[in-house]
């Protein structure tokens, strides 16, 4: 995804920028896929997981909102 907003917008990303990114969202991901596999039919759980993916959401737009010139 880093990559191709850069492109948008005529810059090239370096290999430190797009390892920053991963290393801080890697582990976030990491968590959010294990416990949706390890929690498939707590109803609880699910509503937590769909509240936290769209506040992930919403700090994308920001995140994306952040290379606009």
């Amino acid at each position: 995804m880093d990559i191709l907003i850069h492109n948008q917008y005529g810059r090239h990303a370096s290999f430190k920028e797009l390892f920053d990114s991963m290393s801080s969202r890697g582990p976030i991901l990491a968590l959010f896929i294990f416990y949706i596999h390890r929690h498939k039919r707590s109803r609880s759980i699910q509503l937590f997981l769909f509240i936290l993916s769209c506040a992930a959401v919403s700090s994308l737009g920001h995140d994306l909102d952040l290379y606009r010139s």
